[in-house]
Protein backbone atom coordinates (compact mmCIF):
# COMPACT_ATOMS: atom_id res chain seq x y z
CA UNK A 1 0.00 0.00 0.00
CA UNK A 2 1.03 3.60 -0.56
CA UNK A 3 -0.01 6.36 1.85
CA UNK A 4 0.92 9.88 0.79
CA UNK A 5 0.50 13.18 2.67
CA UNK A 6 3.13 15.07 0.69
CA UNK A 7 3.84 14.62 -2.99
CA UNK A 8 4.84 11.82 -5.30
CA UNK A 9 6.46 12.59 -8.59
CA UNK A 10 6.70 9.62 -10.88
CA UNK A 11 8.48 9.40 -14.24
CA UNK A 12 8.92 5.62 -14.18
CA UNK A 13 6.34 3.15 -12.79
CA UNK A 14 4.58 2.43 -9.52
CA UNK A 15 3.12 -1.06 -8.98
CA UNK A 16 0.98 -1.69 -5.91
CA UNK A 17 -1.18 -4.65 -4.83
CA UNK A 18 -2.69 -2.97 -1.80
CA UNK A 19 -4.14 0.53 -1.82
CA UNK A 20 -3.04 4.07 -2.65
CA UNK A 21 -4.29 6.76 -0.28
CA UNK A 22 -3.36 10.30 -1.15
CA UNK A 23 -4.00 13.56 0.71
CA UNK A 24 -1.15 15.38 -1.01
CA UNK A 25 -0.45 15.27 -4.71
CA UNK A 26 0.71 12.71 -7.23
CA UNK A 27 2.28 13.83 -10.46
CA UNK A 28 2.61 11.01 -12.93
CA UNK A 29 4.28 10.93 -16.33
CA UNK A 30 5.04 7.20 -16.18
CA UNK A 31 2.54 4.54 -15.03
CA UNK A 32 0.78 3.54 -11.86
CA UNK A 33 -0.61 0.01 -11.62
CA UNK A 34 -2.73 -0.87 -8.59
CA UNK A 35 -4.87 -3.94 -7.78
CA UNK A 36 -6.24 -2.46 -4.55
CA UNK A 37 -7.92 0.93 -4.49
CA UNK A 38 -6.94 4.55 -5.08
CA UNK A 39 -8.47 7.10 -2.72
CA UNK A 40 -7.36 10.68 -2.41
CA UNK A 41 -8.36 14.12 -1.21
CA UNK A 42 -5.41 15.84 -2.85
CA UNK A 43 -4.79 15.72 -6.56
CA UNK A 44 -3.46 13.38 -9.15
CA UNK A 45 -2.12 14.96 -12.30
CA UNK A 46 -1.58 12.35 -14.93
CA UNK A 47 -0.07 12.44 -18.40
CA UNK A 48 0.93 8.75 -18.32
CA UNK A 49 -1.44 5.91 -17.33
CA UNK A 50 -3.14 4.73 -14.16
CA UNK A 51 -4.46 1.15 -14.10
CA UNK A 52 -6.69 0.05 -11.22
CA UNK A 53 -8.83 -3.11 -10.92
CA UNK A 54 -10.62 -2.06 -7.73
CA UNK A 55 -11.88 1.50 -7.47
CA UNK A 56 -10.85 5.12 -7.80
CA UNK A 57 -12.55 7.81 -5.73
CA UNK A 58 -12.08 11.54 -6.20
CA UNK A 59 -11.40 13.58 -9.29
CA UNK A 60 -8.41 12.99 -11.50
CA UNK A 61 -7.17 15.52 -14.00
CA UNK A 62 -5.64 14.03 -17.10
CA UNK A 63 -3.23 15.52 -19.53
CA UNK A 64 -3.65 15.52 -23.28
CA UNK A 65 -4.13 12.04 -24.80
CA UNK A 66 -4.09 10.43 -21.32
CA UNK A 67 -6.89 8.21 -19.99
CA UNK A 68 -7.65 5.95 -17.01
CA UNK A 69 -9.32 2.59 -17.65
CA UNK A 70 -11.27 0.73 -14.95
CA UNK A 71 -12.60 -2.88 -15.03
CA UNK A 72 -15.63 -4.04 -13.04
CA UNK A 73 -18.03 -7.02 -12.99
CA UNK A 74 -15.19 -9.49 -12.57
CA UNK A 75 -16.83 -11.84 -9.99
CA UNK A 76 -19.54 -14.31 -11.14
CA UNK A 77 -21.16 -17.62 -10.15
CA UNK A 78 -21.73 -20.38 -12.70
CA UNK A 79 -25.24 -20.12 -14.16
CA UNK A 80 -24.83 -21.87 -17.49
CA UNK A 81 -24.24 -18.62 -19.42
CA UNK A 82 -21.07 -16.83 -20.51
CA UNK A 83 -20.58 -13.76 -18.26
CA UNK A 84 -18.95 -10.47 -19.18
CA UNK A 85 -16.95 -7.70 -17.54
CA UNK A 86 -17.63 -3.95 -17.69
CA UNK A 87 -15.23 -1.15 -18.53
CA UNK A 88 -15.28 2.57 -17.70
CA UNK A 89 -12.88 5.42 -18.38
CA UNK A 90 -11.64 8.76 -17.13
CA UNK A 91 -12.45 10.97 -18.99
CA UNK A 92 -15.89 9.34 -19.02
CA UNK A 93 -17.56 7.54 -21.90
CA UNK A 94 -14.52 6.93 -24.05
CA UNK A 95 -14.95 4.20 -26.65
CA UNK A 96 -13.46 0.91 -25.46
CA UNK A 97 -13.23 -2.74 -26.41
CA UNK A 98 -12.99 -5.76 -24.09
CA UNK A 99 -11.17 -8.97 -24.99
CA UNK A 100 -10.92 -12.26 -23.10
CA UNK A 101 -8.55 -15.21 -23.03
CA UNK A 102 -10.67 -18.32 -23.84
CA UNK A 103 -13.67 -17.17 -21.80
CA UNK A 104 -16.41 -19.80 -21.41
CA UNK A 105 -19.37 -20.44 -19.12
CA UNK A 106 -17.37 -22.95 -17.07
CA UNK A 107 -16.12 -22.12 -13.59
CA UNK A 108 -12.55 -20.82 -13.59
CA UNK A 109 -10.36 -17.72 -13.98
CA UNK A 110 -10.02 -15.86 -17.28
CA UNK A 111 -7.75 -12.98 -18.29
CA UNK A 112 -9.59 -9.88 -19.53
CA UNK A 113 -8.26 -6.72 -21.18
CA UNK A 114 -10.05 -3.41 -21.71
CA UNK A 115 -8.51 -1.03 -24.26
CA UNK A 116 -9.48 2.55 -25.16
CA UNK A 117 -10.28 2.89 -28.87
CA UNK A 118 -11.33 6.56 -28.75
CA UNK A 119 -9.32 8.56 -31.34
CA UNK A 120 -6.65 10.66 -29.66
CA UNK A 121 -6.41 8.44 -26.57
CA UNK A 122 -4.28 5.41 -25.72
CA UNK A 123 -4.77 3.37 -22.55
CA UNK A 124 -5.59 -0.19 -21.48
CA UNK A 125 -5.86 -2.33 -18.36
CA UNK A 126 -5.94 -6.05 -17.61
CA UNK A 127 -7.68 -8.09 -14.92
CA UNK A 128 -9.07 -11.53 -14.10
CA UNK A 129 -12.70 -12.54 -14.51
CA UNK A 130 -13.62 -15.31 -12.04
CA UNK A 131 -16.57 -17.74 -12.31
CA UNK A 132 -17.21 -19.54 -9.03
CA UNK A 133 -18.80 -23.03 -9.04
CA UNK A 134 -22.52 -23.42 -8.51
CA UNK A 135 -23.78 -25.56 -5.64
CA UNK A 136 -25.41 -28.99 -5.54
CA UNK A 137 -27.66 -29.20 -2.50
CA UNK A 138 -28.69 -32.58 -1.08
CA UNK A 139 -31.15 -32.57 1.80
CA UNK A 140 -33.11 -35.18 3.70
CA UNK A 141 -36.90 -35.27 3.63
CA UNK A 142 -39.85 -37.34 4.77
CA UNK A 143 -40.26 -41.03 4.08
CA UNK A 144 -42.22 -41.93 1.01
CA UNK A 145 -41.11 -39.02 -1.17
CA UNK A 146 -39.69 -40.10 -4.49
CA UNK A 147 -38.43 -37.66 -7.07
CA UNK A 148 -37.17 -37.38 -10.60
CA UNK A 149 -36.34 -34.45 -12.84
CA UNK A 150 -38.21 -33.54 -15.98
CA UNK A 151 -35.65 -35.22 -18.24
CA UNK A 152 -35.74 -38.48 -16.29
CA UNK A 153 -32.10 -38.21 -15.19
CA UNK A 154 -32.99 -38.50 -11.50
CA UNK A 155 -34.76 -41.83 -11.14
CA UNK A 156 -35.92 -41.96 -7.53
CA UNK A 157 -35.14 -41.16 -3.96
CA UNK A 158 -33.44 -42.29 -0.79
CA UNK A 159 -30.65 -44.78 -1.35
CA UNK A 160 -27.21 -45.03 -2.89
CA UNK A 161 -26.22 -42.29 -5.30
CA UNK A 162 -24.16 -44.13 -7.83
CA UNK A 163 -23.20 -41.34 -10.23
CA UNK A 164 -23.31 -37.59 -10.43
CA UNK A 165 -21.73 -35.64 -13.26
CA UNK A 166 -21.93 -32.65 -15.52
CA UNK A 167 -21.66 -33.24 -19.23
CA UNK A 168 -19.00 -31.35 -21.18
CA UNK A 169 -17.33 -30.53 -17.91
CA UNK A 170 -13.90 -29.03 -17.40
CA UNK A 171 -13.39 -29.38 -13.66
CA UNK A 172 -16.15 -31.08 -11.72
CA UNK A 173 -16.91 -33.28 -8.77
CA UNK A 174 -17.57 -36.28 -10.98
CA UNK A 175 -19.04 -38.65 -8.43
CA UNK A 176 -20.84 -38.61 -5.12
CA UNK A 177 -21.82 -41.79 -3.28
CA UNK A 178 -23.68 -42.55 -0.08
CA UNK A 179 -27.14 -42.26 1.39
CA UNK A 180 -29.15 -39.08 1.39
CA UNK A 181 -28.86 -38.61 5.14
CA UNK A 182 -25.08 -38.96 4.89
CA UNK A 183 -24.85 -36.56 1.96
CA UNK A 184 -26.90 -33.65 3.31
CA UNK A 185 -24.96 -30.48 2.50
CA UNK A 186 -23.62 -28.46 -0.40
CA UNK A 187 -21.21 -29.59 -3.09
CA UNK A 188 -19.42 -27.34 -5.57
CA UNK A 189 -19.93 -28.22 -9.22
CA UNK A 190 -18.27 -26.51 -12.16
CA UNK A 191 -18.74 -27.04 -15.86
CA UNK A 192 -21.25 -26.75 -18.63
CA UNK A 193 -24.34 -28.80 -19.21
CA UNK A 194 -27.01 -30.40 -17.05
CA UNK A 195 -26.43 -32.12 -13.76
CA UNK A 196 -27.23 -35.81 -14.09
CA UNK A 197 -27.85 -38.02 -11.06
CA UNK A 198 -28.67 -41.69 -10.87
CA UNK A 199 -30.35 -42.51 -7.57
CA UNK A 200 -31.84 -45.88 -6.70
CA UNK A 201 -34.63 -45.91 -4.08
CA UNK A 202 -34.62 -48.11 -1.01
CA UNK A 203 -37.28 -48.50 1.62
CA UNK A 204 -37.46 -45.28 3.60
CA UNK A 205 -37.62 -42.42 1.17
CA UNK A 206 -35.99 -39.06 0.85
CA UNK A 207 -35.79 -36.04 -1.39
CA UNK A 208 -32.90 -34.82 -3.50
CA UNK A 209 -32.82 -31.16 -4.34
CA UNK A 210 -30.42 -30.42 -7.16
CA UNK A 211 -29.21 -27.21 -8.75
CA UNK A 212 -26.95 -26.95 -11.78
CA UNK A 213 -26.64 -23.19 -11.55
CA UNK A 214 -29.80 -22.38 -13.45
CA UNK A 215 -32.80 -24.03 -11.82
CA UNK A 216 -34.00 -26.83 -9.64
CA UNK A 217 -36.09 -29.40 -11.52
CA UNK A 218 -37.84 -31.94 -9.31
CA UNK A 219 -41.13 -33.72 -9.76
CA UNK A 220 -42.74 -36.33 -7.49
CA UNK A 221 -43.18 -39.73 -9.09
CA UNK A 222 -45.11 -42.85 -8.16
CA UNK A 223 -45.84 -46.09 -9.90
CA UNK A 224 -49.37 -45.85 -11.21
CA UNK A 225 -51.83 -48.69 -10.88
CA UNK A 226 -50.98 -51.11 -13.67
CA UNK A 227 -52.48 -54.01 -15.57
CA UNK A 228 -50.31 -57.11 -15.95
CA UNK A 229 -51.10 -59.60 -18.70
CA UNK A 230 -50.44 -63.23 -17.82
CA UNK A 231 -50.02 -66.05 -20.29
CA UNK A 232 -51.40 -69.50 -19.58
CA UNK A 233 -48.57 -71.31 -17.78
CA UNK A 234 -45.69 -69.94 -15.77
CA UNK A 235 -45.28 -66.17 -15.35
CA UNK A 236 -42.48 -64.44 -13.41
CA UNK A 237 -43.94 -61.29 -11.83
CA UNK A 238 -42.83 -58.76 -9.24
CA UNK A 239 -44.17 -56.24 -6.74
CA UNK A 240 -42.35 -53.05 -7.70
CA UNK A 241 -44.00 -50.59 -5.32
CA UNK A 242 -44.39 -50.33 -1.56
CA UNK A 243 -48.09 -51.32 -1.83
CA UNK A 244 -48.27 -54.94 -0.58
CA UNK A 245 -50.13 -57.57 -2.59
CA UNK A 246 -52.66 -59.77 -0.77
CA UNK A 247 -52.14 -63.15 -2.41
CA UNK A 248 -55.54 -64.67 -1.64
CA UNK A 249 -57.37 -61.61 -2.93
CA UNK A 250 -55.36 -61.35 -6.14
CA UNK A 251 -55.03 -65.07 -6.97
CA UNK A 252 -57.99 -66.61 -5.12
CA UNK A 253 -59.94 -67.94 -8.12
CA UNK A 254 -59.14 -71.68 -8.55
CA UNK A 255 -60.49 -71.63 -12.11
CA UNK A 256 -57.86 -69.09 -13.14
CA UNK A 257 -54.80 -69.77 -10.99
CA UNK A 258 -53.01 -72.96 -10.03
CA UNK A 259 -50.19 -71.97 -7.68
CA UNK A 260 -48.16 -68.93 -6.56
CA UNK A 261 -44.56 -69.21 -5.33
CA UNK A 262 -42.19 -66.75 -3.64
CA UNK A 263 -38.56 -67.45 -2.75
CA UNK A 264 -37.50 -66.50 0.78
CA UNK A 265 -33.77 -65.63 0.51
CA UNK A 266 -33.33 -65.55 4.29
CA UNK A 267 -34.67 -69.05 5.00
CA UNK A 268 -33.73 -70.25 1.50
CA UNK A 269 -37.15 -71.82 1.15
CA UNK A 270 -40.28 -71.49 -0.97
CA UNK A 271 -43.47 -69.81 0.25
CA UNK A 272 -46.48 -71.44 -1.44
CA UNK A 273 -50.14 -70.63 -2.13
CA UNK A 274 -52.89 -72.36 -4.07
CA UNK A 275 -56.55 -71.28 -4.24
CA UNK A 276 -57.50 -74.98 -4.37
CA UNK A 277 -56.73 -75.28 -0.65
CA UNK A 278 -58.12 -73.11 2.12
CA UNK A 279 -57.39 -72.54 5.79
CA UNK A 280 -55.99 -75.54 7.67
CA UNK A 281 -55.81 -77.64 4.53
CA UNK A 282 -53.34 -75.15 3.02
CA UNK A 283 -51.31 -75.04 6.23
CA UNK A 284 -51.16 -78.84 6.46
CA UNK A 285 -50.14 -79.27 2.84
CA UNK A 286 -47.40 -76.65 3.07
CA UNK A 287 -46.06 -78.17 6.30
CA UNK A 288 -46.02 -81.66 4.78
CA UNK A 289 -43.97 -80.39 1.83
CA UNK A 290 -41.68 -78.22 3.96
CA UNK A 291 -42.98 -75.00 2.38
CA UNK A 292 -43.92 -71.73 3.98
CA UNK A 293 -47.46 -70.43 3.44
CA UNK A 294 -47.55 -67.40 1.16
CA UNK A 295 -49.98 -64.67 2.24
CA UNK A 296 -48.39 -61.35 1.25
CA UNK A 297 -45.97 -60.15 -1.41
CA UNK A 298 -44.05 -57.04 -0.37
CA UNK A 299 -42.29 -54.34 -2.35
CA UNK A 300 -39.20 -55.51 -4.20
CA UNK A 301 -40.20 -59.19 -4.14
CA UNK A 302 -40.56 -61.35 -7.24
CA UNK A 303 -42.84 -64.37 -7.52
CA UNK A 304 -43.99 -67.12 -9.87
CA UNK A 305 -47.63 -67.53 -10.90
CA UNK A 306 -48.92 -70.61 -12.69
CA UNK A 307 -51.97 -69.29 -14.54
CA UNK A 308 -54.52 -71.80 -15.81
CA UNK A 309 -55.74 -69.37 -18.49
CA UNK A 310 -54.48 -66.19 -20.11
CA UNK A 311 -55.68 -63.40 -17.84
CA UNK A 312 -55.02 -59.82 -16.78
CA UNK A 313 -54.54 -58.71 -13.16
CA UNK A 314 -54.20 -55.26 -11.58
CA UNK A 315 -51.36 -54.04 -9.34
CA UNK A 316 -52.05 -51.05 -7.05
CA UNK A 317 -50.26 -47.70 -7.23
CA UNK A 318 -47.43 -46.98 -4.82
CA UNK A 319 -43.95 -45.57 -4.36
CA UNK A 320 -41.24 -47.14 -6.49
CA UNK A 321 -39.26 -49.74 -4.58
CA UNK A 322 -35.74 -51.15 -4.79
CA UNK A 323 -34.98 -54.66 -3.55
CA UNK A 324 -32.56 -55.63 -0.81
CA UNK A 325 -30.17 -58.38 -1.91
CA UNK A 326 -28.48 -61.07 0.17
CA UNK A 327 -25.73 -63.51 -0.73
CA UNK A 328 -27.00 -66.33 -2.91
CA UNK A 329 -30.23 -66.44 -4.90
CA UNK A 330 -32.69 -63.52 -4.80
CA UNK A 331 -36.07 -63.38 -6.55
CA UNK A 332 -36.79 -59.67 -6.77
CA UNK A 333 -38.50 -56.82 -8.62
CA UNK A 334 -37.47 -53.27 -9.44
CA UNK A 335 -39.41 -50.01 -9.19
CA UNK A 336 -37.60 -48.33 -12.11
CA UNK A 337 -36.89 -49.59 -15.59
CA UNK A 338 -33.26 -50.25 -16.44
CA UNK A 339 -31.07 -52.80 -18.24
CA UNK A 340 -29.29 -55.39 -16.08
CA UNK A 341 -25.85 -53.79 -16.49
CA UNK A 342 -27.21 -50.56 -15.02
CA UNK A 343 -28.82 -52.52 -12.19
CA UNK A 344 -25.42 -54.05 -11.48
CA UNK A 345 -23.87 -50.58 -11.49
CA UNK A 346 -26.54 -49.24 -9.13
CA UNK A 347 -25.35 -51.64 -6.43
CA UNK A 348 -21.93 -49.96 -6.25
CA UNK A 349 -21.19 -48.13 -3.02
CA UNK A 350 -18.97 -45.78 -5.04
CA UNK A 351 -18.96 -45.24 -8.81
CA UNK A 352 -16.39 -47.39 -10.63
CA UNK A 353 -13.79 -45.87 -12.92
CA UNK A 354 -14.83 -45.21 -16.50
CA UNK A 355 -14.85 -48.45 -18.50
CA UNK A 356 -14.75 -50.68 -15.42
CA UNK A 357 -17.61 -53.20 -15.02
CA UNK A 358 -18.29 -53.66 -11.28
CA UNK A 359 -18.80 -57.21 -10.03
CA UNK A 360 -21.75 -56.54 -7.73
CA UNK A 361 -23.73 -59.59 -8.85
CA UNK A 362 -22.79 -62.89 -10.42
CA UNK A 363 -25.76 -63.36 -12.76
CA UNK A 364 -29.16 -61.83 -13.61
CA UNK A 365 -31.99 -63.92 -15.11
CA UNK A 366 -35.29 -62.69 -16.56
CA UNK A 367 -38.00 -65.04 -17.89
CA UNK A 368 -39.41 -64.37 -21.34
CA UNK A 369 -42.97 -65.78 -21.44
CA UNK A 370 -43.33 -65.55 -25.21
CA UNK A 371 -40.31 -67.75 -25.95
CA UNK A 372 -40.29 -69.67 -22.65
CA UNK A 373 -36.60 -68.87 -22.33
CA UNK A 374 -34.22 -66.96 -20.07
CA UNK A 375 -32.64 -63.58 -20.72
CA UNK A 376 -29.18 -63.75 -19.17
CA UNK A 377 -26.55 -61.28 -17.96
CA UNK A 378 -23.22 -61.72 -16.15
CA UNK A 379 -20.95 -58.72 -15.42
CA UNK A 380 -17.83 -60.90 -15.42
CA UNK A 381 -18.57 -61.96 -18.99
CA UNK A 382 -19.37 -58.38 -20.00
CA UNK A 383 -16.01 -57.29 -18.57
CA UNK A 384 -14.00 -59.80 -20.62
CA UNK A 385 -16.12 -59.36 -23.76
CA UNK A 386 -17.41 -62.95 -23.84
CA UNK A 387 -21.05 -62.31 -22.88
CA UNK A 388 -22.56 -62.59 -26.41
CA UNK A 389 -20.64 -65.82 -27.17
CA UNK A 390 -21.62 -67.41 -23.87
CA UNK A 391 -25.30 -66.54 -24.35
CA UNK A 392 -25.29 -67.97 -27.85
CA UNK A 393 -23.57 -71.19 -26.69
CA UNK A 394 -26.21 -71.77 -24.01
CA UNK A 395 -29.19 -70.80 -26.15
CA UNK A 396 -30.21 -67.98 -23.80
CA UNK A 397 -31.62 -64.61 -24.82
CA UNK A 398 -29.46 -61.49 -24.78
CA UNK A 399 -31.00 -58.53 -22.91
CA UNK A 400 -29.46 -56.08 -25.38
CA UNK A 401 -30.24 -57.77 -28.68
CA UNK A 402 -33.67 -58.80 -27.37
CA UNK A 403 -34.37 -55.17 -26.34
CA UNK A 404 -35.30 -56.40 -22.86
CA UNK A 405 -34.99 -54.41 -19.63
CA UNK A 406 -35.82 -55.03 -16.01
CA UNK A 407 -39.22 -53.35 -15.66
CA UNK A 408 -41.76 -52.67 -12.90
CA UNK A 409 -44.21 -55.54 -12.46
CA UNK A 410 -41.64 -58.07 -13.61
CA UNK A 411 -39.71 -60.48 -11.38
CA UNK A 412 -36.13 -61.58 -12.02
CA UNK A 413 -33.50 -63.74 -10.40
CA UNK A 414 -30.22 -62.37 -9.11
CA UNK A 415 -27.37 -64.52 -7.85
CA UNK A 416 -25.03 -62.59 -5.62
Amino acid sequence: SISNTGSISNTGSISDTGSISNTGSISNTGSISNTGSISYTGSISNTGSISDTASITGTISTGSNAAIVLLSGLEHTYDGTVPSASCSTIPANLATTISYDHLSKNAGSYAVTCSVTEPGYSASTTGTLTISPAQLSITSALDGSYLMNSSGALMASNGSIVSSSLTAQSSVISSIAGTISQLAGNYALSGAGTLSLTVIPTNGGGVITMADGTATAIHPVMLSASTINLAAGWNLLGSSSDAPLDVATLFGDPSQFGTVWKWNPTTKNWAFYTPALQGQALLDYAAAKGYEVLTTIKGGEGFWVNALVAISISFPAGNAYFPTLVSGWNLVSLGVQMPPNQFNLSLSSTPPATGVVPQNVTTVWSWDNNSSNWCFYAPSLEADGNLPNYIASKGYLDFTTNSTKLTPGQGFWVYR
